[in-house]
């Protein structure tokens, strides 16, 4: 009886979405006559036909969000001369799953039960915020790039918090954040062999690039994925096959954040796995084994590239990139004198940057709360430290229930500890690639920490 409830249901819904494709007419007459641009107006009848067919697995797409921002940017569109619009593909499913979850909740607001939690209103107040800065900023095109990480932020959580609702969904989407780990590490394996052991490896490091961004800002994604991807493999079923892919990513991630030499990522990263170590006490054996294995490994075959890590770490407070860091911080600390509470604007820190240290700066501030605070000012910086309250009080959540330190949770805590440390002196939180993984994650781990279950 309930089956066939379901399917009626699901008939009705159909019928009713057919109503959509009368518009499609009407969106090509546009075209033609010049007043809709005809790529535009076919991804518009794309998203319609995908929707009324294909909404009720809109949740795939989210679950495929990681690897589309693992491959790139896939389409340019030229908005002036100077200005050029990047989309990747998880742009893409980022947009047309959000679309799919607003028609659904339009169509059917009844059957909608949208969760957002403190989390997800701080987001929209900070992306609020963003928005308002319109009226007072300067450069429209990094006001654009600014608003994007913001909005991206947002959407990524809210499709994660409503749609990732099952194990079985979770247990894709931990599957696609494998995927999207495994390609950037094979990514940066191809990318070391080529160059050869060249000193740019040690030198340039934010010039190296990948198709997600440069190399500096993948380690810093491994850095807390990883320990994401280690506990989800320990939290299935040995029975179960495909948690291989979990441990195979785990480990061609852990020698890619090795082989990129990130001072903070390798700090962060070591931090996660330091907690993990003391928290899962059946494991610490495998841990120590492992470790030694790759040590071993590593000063047999590539000596002289240890030692340039070795290096690296040794001399922390002397190298260039350190202290372009200090020039960066006292630069920023100067525009907030002149913008104490509101700061400068969405996206406006390069235009001040390109003024005050150099006409071809291209990149944000290597610490997120300071990027915070130059952007919107002493309310910004407010409302984003009650964010990072909110998601470290999430994994808290029911911390006196029997699934304490399941292995769920111990590994986003894990992975929040590895963001905190690395965001203070890296570009993370908001670069677009890594804020889009990070919120999705969060919005995932909304569901999972409940019920701890994610193999059933």
């Amino acid at each position: 009886m309930m089956e066939e409830i379901a399917v009626h249901t699901l008939r009705d819904r159909l019928a009713h979405k057919k109503y959509i494709l009368a518009l499609l007419p009407i969106i090509f007459i546009l075209s033609g006559f010049n007043l809709l641009p005809p790529v535009l107006a076919i991804s518009i009848a794309a998203f319609f036909i995908l929707y009324v067919f294909l909404s009720e697995y809109s949740w795939v797409l989210v679950t495929l969000i990681p690897l589309g921002v693992a491959l790139g940017t896939i389409i340019n569109i030229d908005i002036t001369t100077t200005w050029v619009y990047e989309i990747s593909l998880g742009e893409i499913f980022l947009f047309v799953s959000m679309g799919a979850l607003f028609l659904d909740t339009l169509f059917y607001p009844r059957e909608a039960h949208l969760k957002m939690k403190a989390i997800g209103w701080l987001l929209l107040i900070y992306l609020i915020m963003a928005a308002a800065s319109f009226w007072h900023v300067k450069d429209y095109e990094l006001y654009v790039a600014g608003l994007k990480v913001c909005s991206f932020a947002f959407m990524s959580y809210f499709l994660a918090a409503n749609l990732l609702t099952t194990p079985k969904r979770l247990r894709l989407f931990f599957y696609g954040l494998a995927a999207a780990v495994m390609l950037m590490s094979i990514e940066i394996f191809f990318t070391f062999f080529n160059l050869k052991f060249s000193s740019s490896l040690f030198n340039e490091r934010n010039l190296i690039r990948i198709p997600v961004g440069a190399i500096a800002l993948v380690a810093s994604i491994l850095a807390f994925t990883l320990p994401l991807l280690l506990t989800f493999y320990f939290s299935l079923k040995k029975s179960s096959k495909a948690r291989i892919l979990a441990l195979l990513a785990f480990v061609l991630g852990f020698i890619a954040i090795f082989m990129m030499l990130g001072k903070a990522a390798l700090l962060s990263f070591g931090l996660a796995m330091g907690y993990l170590f003391i928290k899962l006490k059946p494991k610490r054996i495998a841990f120590v084994l492992f470790v030694c294995l790759f040590a071993l490994i590593g000063y047999i075959s590539l000596g002289d590239y240890a030692a340039g890590l070795i290096n690296r770490l040794t001399h922390i407070g002397q190298d260039n990139s350190t202290q372009f860091r200090i020039l960066e911080y006292k630069t920023a600390f100067r525009i907030v004198e002149e913008q104490p509470w509101f700061g400068i604007g969405s996206g406006q820190q390069l235009a001040f940057y390109q003024r005050f240290i150099s006409p071809d700066y291209s990149q944000l501030i290597n610490s997120y709360w300071l990027q915070a605070l130059v952007d919107y000012g002493g309310v910004g910086l407010l409302i984003f430290l009650l964010l990072l309250v909110s998601v470290f009080r999430l994994a808290r959540r029911n911390k006196n229930s029997p699934h304490k330190d399941s292995m769920m949770r111990v590994g986003l805590t894990a992975a929040l500890l590895a963001i905190a440390l690395n965001g203070l002196v890296e570009v993370t939180i908001f670069a677009l690639p890594y804020a889009v993984l990070m919120w999705l994650t969060i919005g995932a781990y909304i569901h999972v920490l409940p019920a701890e279950k994610i193999d059933v």
